[in-house]
């Protein structure tokens, strides 16, 4: 899946979707709107390394959904709190 040809509401509807792969995840943690990687931070089946990479987002938004993600390491939330 190819998220560069997307409009941001389907990269903002696929970062939510609960069926979408953790390679496609891992693309949208990159994406340059706060809203698709805050709906990136608070899809569970985000990788822990992705959660670990937005738990130092430019955007307070997207630090504090990785910080309610149940899946995010002790470690990473200990560093958020």
């Amino acid at each position: 899946m190819d998220v560069t040809e997307m409009t941001h509401q389907q990269r903002l509807d696929v970062a939510r979707d609960l069926t979408t792969s953790t390679d496609v995840l891992k693309q949208l943690a990159d994406d340059p709107d706060g809203w698709v990687r805050e709906a990136v931070a608070e899809n569970r089946n985000t990788p822990t390394q992705v959660l670990e990479q937005l738990a130092y987002d430019p955007e307070y938004v997207v630090r504090q959904c990785v910080a309610g993600n149940p899946n995010t390491p002790a470690h990473v939330k200990a560093k958020l709190s």
